[in-house]
């Protein structure tokens, strides 16, 4: 009987665990390299896998490939991009084909599993700059998340005896197209 309650609780306990999406999920034995790896040895990293992610920053639109640029954010434990944190540079998305630059957007979060290829040489405005680069790649485009901050106006109305405010509740809304 024990190990039958040791079984249950260790099985809604891994339930609980943050997964990444479908598309860029990989087995544990794959190695990733991340992206300051990456910035550190641009040429050694060549042909080895990286999930890397962030804000979209430009789309172009070349004759037979599109090119995303990402301002990169460290990822959380499910995929999701910490947009708050501090960035550590930009990196392309190298796609093969036509992507809708209405559907991949400025300022959408998004998260890249690709094969990292020679970085691309550009510019951010006036300024040159050495982008890596991910190609080969699947791409999951987050649905827009917001944050409100609502403070309950009547606080003993579901006032337990262990709690004592403040009142202040974070909720987190998906935005609906």
């Amino acid at each position: 009987m024990k190990n039958i309650i040791w079984l249950m609780l260790c099985l809604g306990l891994c339930s609980c665990a943050a997964q990444y999406p479908k598309n860029l999920r990989v087995p544990d034995t794959t190695p990733l390299i991340s992206f300051q790896d990456v910035l550190s040895d641009q040429k050694g990293n060549v042909g080895l896998q990286g999930r890397w992610g962030g804000v979209i920053a430009g789309v172009q639109n070349h004759q037979s490939t599109t090119e995303i640029e990402v301002v990169q954010f460290p990822l959380r434990n499910n995929g999701r991009p910490e947009v708050e944190g501090q960035t550590q540079g930009r990196f392309k998305i190298v796609v093969k084909g036509f992507l809708d630059p209405v559907v991949y957007q400025q300022g959408k979060v998004v998260t890249a599993l690709g094969t990292i290829r020679d970085s691309i040489q550009g510019k951010i405005g006036e300024h040159p700059y050495l982008f890596p680069a991910l190609t080969d790649v699947k791409i999951y485009l987050w649905p827009e998340v917001k944050e409100v901050e609502y403070i309950e106006p009547w606080p003993y109305w579901h006032h337990h005896h262990w709690y004592h405010g403040p009142y202040l509740h974070r909720v987190k809304v998906k935005k609906s197209k």
